[in-house]
C-alpha cells in the first residue's frame, strides 16, 4: 500500500498519547493508559478513533491527534468503491472481509467511496437491552406450561427438586462489554427468602458444547430481602457472566437450580441482559 493520508476530518477532534506504533490512518482503541491499535481479535480493543495526525516524538512520548470521522487516502487504490469496512483481526487496519473467527468483533467502521478512499465514521458504544424468557423444558409441576399469577407465565418453582432453564441465547456479533444481568422473578406469594444456584454454559460455533461455564453462583438470595408479596424481583446474576466467558457471538444457557424456595412458590418469568455493543 502507499503512503497513507486523512482529510476531510469531520467533527470534534483531540491529542493524546499513542503507543509507539500507531501512525495515520489507524484505528485506536484506549488500553487505561493510552490508546493503542483497535483488533477486531477481541471484544476490548474496538476502534474508538482514527488517527488523523501524528507528532514527530517517539515511544512513550508519541502523542497523535484523533477524530471520529474522516477520509483515508490510499493512493495504490486497494479498495473496492461501495464495500464496507470492518475492524481488522490486522492490529490498527480496516478490512472489507466480514470477521468470522470465534469471538471476534464484528464492527462497521465506514465504507468504500472510492476505489482509493474511504469514509470513516465510527459511532459511540450503544446500550442494548434483552429480554431472554425461560426455556419450555423444566421439572416443576407445570412442565412446558408453568404457572400464570396476576397475568404473568412461566414456571412455579415450589421446591428443590423443580429446576429451570433460561436460554438458550446469544450474544451479539458487535458486543463489547457487559452492563447487568438479571434472572427477573413474580413474588406473587411472598415467599421466604430463598437459596438459588446457578450454573452456565456457553460455547462458539463448532467448539465443544461445555467451551466455558463462566462462574457459578451458590446460595443467591433475590435483590431485595425479605421478599415482598406481588413484587416483580430479581437476581443479580452478572458474575455467571465473567470476563472470560463473554464474547461476541457466544451462545449460552442458564441453570437455575434452587436449593430453598422458602415457604411459596417463586415464578421464573426470564432474565434481562444489559450491554454495550458497537453501533
Amino acid at each position: 500500500m502507499a503512503d497513507i493520508f486523512v482529510d476531510q476530518i469531520a467533527g470534534p477532534k483531540f491529542t493524546a498519547a499513542v503507543g509507539s506504533s500507531v501512525t495515520l490512518g489507524m484505528l485506536v482503541c484506549h488500553d487505561g493508559t493510552r490508546f493503542e491499535e483497535a483488533d477486531a481479535d477481541s471484544h476490548s480493543t474496538p476502534a474508538q478513533y482514527l488517527v488523523v495526525g501524528v507528532d514527530q516524538y517517539g515511544g512513550d512520548d508519541k502523542r497523535a491527534t484523533l477524530a471520529r470521522q474522516g477520509v483515508i487516502r490510499d493512493a495504490d487504490s486497494p479498495y473496492t468503491l461501495g464495500d464496507v469496512q470492518y475492524t481488522s483481526g490486522t492490529a490498527g487496519a480496516i478490512t472489507s472481509t466480514f470477521p468470522t473467527g470465534n469471538g471476534d468483533l464484528r464492527q462497521v467502521v465506514g465504507r468504500a467511496i472510492s476505489t482509493s478512499e474511504v469514509e470513516i465514521d465510527i459511532s459511540q458504544p450503544k446500550v442494548r437491552d434483552d429480554f431472554i424468557v425461560v426455556a419450555t423444558y423444566d421439572t416443576t409441576g407445570e412442565p412446558g406450561l408453568g404457572i400464570t399469577a396476576t397475568g404473568w407465565t412461566g414456571p412455579g418453582v415450589d421446591s428443590n427438586g423443580e429446576k429451570t432453564y433460561i436460554g438458550a441465547h446469544s450474544l451479539p456479533y458487535n458486543f463489547l462489554s457487559l452492563l447487568e444481568a438479571r434472572v427477573i422473578t413474580n413474588n406473587e406469594a411472598g415467599t421466604a427468602a430463598v437459596d438459588y444456584d446457578f450454573t452456565i454454559v456457553g460455547a462458539y460455533d463448532g467448539q465443544s458444547n461445555a467451551q466455558d461455564t463462566g462462574t457459578a453462583i451458590t446460595a443467591a438470595d433475590v435483590a431485595n430481602t425479605p421478599p415482598a408479596a406481588n413484587i416483580i424481583e430479581y437476581f443479580d446474576v452478572s458474575s455467571a457472566f465473567d470476563s472470560d466467558f463473554v464474547g461476541p457471538g457466544r451462545t449460552w444457557e442458564l441453570f437455575l437450580d434452587p436449593d430453598g424456595v422458602g415457604s411459596a412458590e417463586l415464578q421464573i418469568l426470564g432474565a434481562r441482559l444489559v450491554y454495550l455493543v458497537t453501533d
